[in-house]
């Protein structure tokens, strides 16, 4: 139950609420009131908390249960849209089935021959044969990966 005062208030709970809230922050960051660095550390931090937060049974109960109170599939909710689905997933390889096994491996094999035919384009020449391949064109994605302490 929801006490008077939640933590949760605080939150932004609308894309107008989420724009406004981001919209201040980047100007925080512009002008030098927040460290990007921090800020990043701060958005990893947020982003396990949620991880964390879903994933625990006892919420994850919680919502499931709250939600089966709306017997419609698609019900608006706090200012949300809310949408019941399901998936249903197969797990083949417990079949028996040695079409599909074989299927499988071949696969896997093919997969293996095009990971060393692009280290050959790589190099940019075969070294079985000594054909010349234009190199393949590179393209570099720089990042930053946080991990919490």
């Amino acid at each position: 139950m929801e006490t008077a005062v939640s933590t949760l208030t605080v939150l932004p709970m609308c894309k107008a609420e989420i724009k406004n809230f981001v919209d201040r922050v980047a100007v925080e960051v512009d002008e030098g009131i927040i460290d990007p660095v921090k800020l990043a550390v701060y958005l990893k931090s947020i982003e396990e908390t949620i991880k964390a937060i879903k994933d625990h049974y006892v919420v994850k109960d919680a919502i499931d249960e709250g939600v089966s109170l709306y017997p419609e599939k698609k019900f608006d909710a706090f200012g949300a849209e809310i949408t019941k689905t399901s998936r249903t997933t197969y797990d083949y390889s417990s079949c028996g089935d040695s079409v599909y096994d074989n299927l499988v491996s071949e696969q896997a094999k093919q997969k293996e021959i095009i990971k060393a035919r692009e280290g050959v384009l790589k190099a940019g020449v075969d070294p079985v044969t000594g054909e010349q391949f234009a190199p393949p064109k590179p393209s570099t994605t720089e990042f930053i990966t946080i991990k919490l302490k």
